[in-house]
């Protein structure tokens, strides 16, 4: 059964990687016929230079075969169970109007999370990439607050280095990317001063994470939850950023709460009871 298994996912595996190399028209045929097998979930069309998922929740748009594979091919719920354990959400209570703050929103599909939870947070999405700031309002149907422009420890412009086709764009200049573009910079600080109670922040800045939450020292006091991605993913050297956040965070009275081998964490502030 083992071997199965292992040639079973061989072979999903080697044919998920030869549609990517199809043009639009055969990447849907071929990205359908497995779901008309049940292999996979939902049907995908192709309008106006999006893909587009009839799934079993609702429709979500993408513009990356690749990315369109991996997050849904399984369905919106799967999707939904693997953004829940990714950033250890099933830890955290949610009550309607908490305020969430979704840093590198990318697709927008955390936001999917409160959706199949039908929980109505008041929640704010960051994403600089032009492309995928797109897909987001796409897919959140206007239900959201969302900002064209990246976190950072400081305010101004920055070079920002698109890398679409695996969400790693980033501030960090990176291994290898395709375009550089200018994008605005502000501290979250500056735009959230004046908030309470924000009871989630969600940190996927490929690499530039430890410059998110320097710049929103000025309200950790206001934050209940931070979780994000503080894996091997800074520029060049590929380093982490685990260990500066977690230092910078025990310094203003969070605790690690849970961390995963691939330094995915949820930490909380200790002045929340």
């Amino acid at each position: 059964m083992k071997l199965m298994r292992k040639i079973f996912i061989f072979i999903y595996d080697f044919y998920n990687l030869l549609i990517q190399r199809c043009n639009k028209n055969l990447f849907v045929f071929f990205y359908n016929l497995r779901a008309s097998f049940g292999i996979t979930k939902g049907k995908i069309s192709y309008k106006k230079n999006l893909f587009y998922l009839n799934n079993d929740y609702k429709k979500v748009y993408f513009t990356q075969k690749k990315l369109g594979i991996m997050f849904y091919s399984q369905g919106l719920k799967k999707r939904q169970e693997k953004i829940k354990g990714r950033y250890f959400l099933n830890e955290i209570v949610f009550d309607d109007n908490d305020i969430v703050i979704d840093c590198g929103a990318n697709y927008g599909d955390m936001f999917l999370y409160f959706e199949i939870l039908e929980k109505k947070v008041d929640y704010h999405a960051f994403e600089p990439s032009p492309e995928e700031f797109s897909l987001l309002n796409n897919n959140t149907y206007g239900k959201i607050k969302t900002y064209n422009l990246a976190l950072g420890d400081k305010n101004g412009e920055l070079d920002f280095y698109i890398k679409s086709k695996n969400a790693d764009s980033s501030l960090i200049k990176p291994m290898d990317y395709d375009e550089i573009i200018t994008v605005n910079v502000m501290q979250l600080t500056d735009l959230f001063q004046d908030v309470k109670n924000i009871k989630l922040l969600k940190v996927e800045a490929e690499g530039a994470e430890i410059e998110v939450i320097k710049g929103s020292i000025g309200i950790l006091d206001n934050i209940e939850y931070i979780t994000g991605d503080f894996g091997f993913e800074r520029g060049i050297d590929q380093s982490e950023t685990y260990t500066e956040v977690k230092n910078i965070l025990e310094k203003n009275n969070f605790e690690l709460l849970k961390v995963s081998d691939q330094l995915t964490a949820l930490f909380k502030n200790k002045n929340f009871n």
